[in-house]
């Protein structure tokens, strides 16, 4: 068995030659693909090759950086070339997208997104929104760049999840743990684990993204309460958070009471700090109840629907029976199920896995009177982890309101604190009371860790059919036709649609301010289940009146591409729109490659 202590120089350089021309070689495949045209439900299927070479690079400097920590010394020249290939690779998979040439990503609420930004730039005021610091952000870099709306709304969210990498680090930095821990804090921040979070322009994405300054802030002070510079910018940032995203800013009150509480049972005598938190509590909360939008969505959209779940409110469906209604529908076979929970959440399941393992370990310290390792520190991101997640299966047996993953993504962030802390702590104890080879299997493991997480990462952080779900692509094809759509459309017709939100690129095109004249949202918006040619002839027997039919390329290949397996349950088949063709109550007004208008009773 190869022993830690004989991988010497020699060999970790070797490794790193090979990490760079694997990177230059998924570098020059990625650059010779030719851009998207139309819509594509995996981005992952338009470079194969490319991505496993990305995700081999990823792997190997990891475990570089891995061999690194765990030797004798250190050596800062090779921890700056094994990150340097990480990092790269890590900018190719937030900005894939951009450089996959799509028009935008996200065609949901970040369509409604660009649409508060064109609010502000045509009132030149902030109107009915809830969170306007991401758009005011975005209106800025508009405004001294000149970028579109589009490209801004695939450039800031990469931009926020690389900045987030910088801060986990400065962080950790701020922790009374060592230059190993540290190290490993920052492999673990490379990977980009928070999926959405990472990639798409919402506020509660961005907002996640820089919750670790907060923290770092709320340590600061701990460990120098004489310094005013961080009390001043914590109050800031607390300050900007109700404006960046109400759920974030009560997570973050949240956060600063597990501290208050830390504070208190492990040195009671900190009163000055207990009270500058309190006082940044208070502040927070004014702010929070005089900007009346972030009460309203706090109140009716978070509290409310906890409440609800807590007092065990027959009205509140969970988002576990939802789900668990889903499968009892479809009757999964439990093998499809499994593969498809860890396809989806294997990063969350890992992380929350082994993390418990560091509590139970911390724990055992704890019993031991051990409390080289157990500072307040690390007891403040240990309650910070069971929180969080505590909270999150409470949500998710609870609250269908919104998704556990949302709170379930910060206890994540200790995570990535605490898991590298233990790792380590223990690896020194081996190294001093066992042999080489005991240490070489805990490092085994560590890197088998490491390769799974990134793994899982990976291949869902942009989603596609392989997770059951959609690629969030708004091809250029969708965008210009839904545009010639609205400006040529009777706004006395109702819109039936598949495979397109129309109140979504409203948003986009037009602001979320004015007249949506028969642009809906909620109601039966698709047609009816095959057409209803089961039932009549054609699909304009059996409606009332005269409406449009958007019809997409993505709509057309829903079922076949994410759920081929479930052919009995489709609401469309091939066959059905091959009747559309010869459908004498409809009329073809507008196709392009990509997207179809039909005008049925006309």
């Amino acid at each position: 068995m190869i022993q830690i202590n004989k991988i010497g120089n020699r060999t970790i350089k070797q490794l790193i030659l090979i990490n760079v021309c694997l990177f230059i070689l998924a570098l020059i495949i990625i650059w010779q693909t030719t851009p998207a045209e139309g819509y594509e439900f995996s981005i992952y299927e338009a470079y194969p090759n490319g991505i496993f070479l990305i995700f081999l690079t990823f792997v190997i400097g990891l475990t570089i950086l891995l061999l690194i920590i765990f030797q004798e010394n250190i050596s800062k020249i090779q921890i700056i070339l094994a990150l340097l290939p990480i990092l790269l690779c890590d900018i190719i998979m937030l900005f894939l997208p951009t450089i996959r040439g799509y028009y935008i990503y996200g065609d949901g609420d970040i369509l409604s997104h660009i649409g508060h930004m064109i609010d502000i730039q045509k009132f030149h005021f902030i109107i009915d929104n809830r969170y306007p610091m991401d758009h005011i952000l975005g209106n800025i870099i508009v405004y001294f760049t000149g970028i579109t709306n589009a490209k801004i709304s695939l450039i800031i969210p990469p931009l926020f999840s690389l900045i987030m990498v910088l801060l986990i680090y400065i962080f950790a930095n701020e922790l009374h743990i060592g230059k190993r821990e540290k190290l490993l804090v920052l492999a673990l921040a490379t990977i980009p684990m928070f999926g959405t979070s990472n990639v798409l322009f919402f506020p509660n994405g961005q907002a996640f993204c820089i919750f670790t300054l907060g923290m770092y802030l709320l340590l600061k002070i701990f460990h120098n309460i004489n310094t005013w510079q961080p009390c001043v910018l914590l109050t800031i940032f607390t300050i900007s958070l109700v404006f960046f995203h109400p759920l974030v800013f009560i997570v973050f009150l949240m956060v600063i009471g597990a501290l208050i509480s830390v504070i208190y049972l492990h040195d009671k005598a900190q009163y000055s700090i207990q009270w500058f938190y309190f006082s940044t509590i208070a502040i927070g909360l004014l702010f929070f109840v005089i900007w009346s939008d972030s009460l309203n969505l706090g109140v009716n959209n978070i509290l409310e629907p906890i409440l609800n779940g807590f007092l065990n409110n027959i009205e509140t469906n969970s988002e576990l029976v939802g789900y668990s209604q889903k499968v009892s529908n479809i009757n999964l076979d439990y093998t499809y199920l499994g593969k498809l929970i860890f396809k989806t959440y294997g990063q969350y399941i890992l992380l929350g896995t082994i993390s418990i393992i560091c509590i139970a370990l911390m724990g055992f310290l704890i019993i031991k009177k051990n409390f080289l390792i157990i500072n307040t520190d690390l007891v403040f991101i240990g309650v910070g982890f069971l929180f969080f997640s505590i909270f999150s299966i409470f949500l998710l047996f609870k609250s269908g309101a919104f998704g556990f993953l949302r709170v379930y993504k910060f206890a994540q962030l200790f995570s990535i604190i605490l898991i590298p802390t233990t790792l380590i702590f223990y690896y020194k104890q081996l190294k001093l009371h066992s042999k080489f080879n005991a240490r070489t299997i805990y490092l085994f493991f560590a890197i088998i860790f490491v390769v799974t997480l990134t793994y899982f990462s990976f291949f869902n952080l942009h989603l596609s059919p392989s997770i059951n779900g959609l690629n969030q692509q708004v091809p250029q094809s969708y965008y210009s036709g839904m545009e010639k759509f609205y400006e040529h459309r009777n706004t006395q017709f109702k819109i039936m649609e598949f495979g397109i939100s129309q109140r979504r690129y409203y948003h986009a095109m037009f602001g979320q301010i004015g007249l949506q004249q028969n642009v809906r949202w909620y109601g039966v918006l698709s047609p009816p289940d095959h057409f209803n040619y089961q039932k009549y002839p054609t699909l304009g027997q059996g409606l009332i009146g005269t409406e449009y039919f958007i019809l997409t390329s993505k709509g057309i290949e829903f079922y076949p591409k994410l759920y081929p397996e479930f052919k009995n349950k489709w609401r469309y088949n091939p066959n059905d729109f091959e009747r559309i063709d010869q459908d004498t109550s409809i009329k073809k007004v507008y196709s392009n490659d990509n997207l179809l208008v039909f005008l049925i009773n006309d």
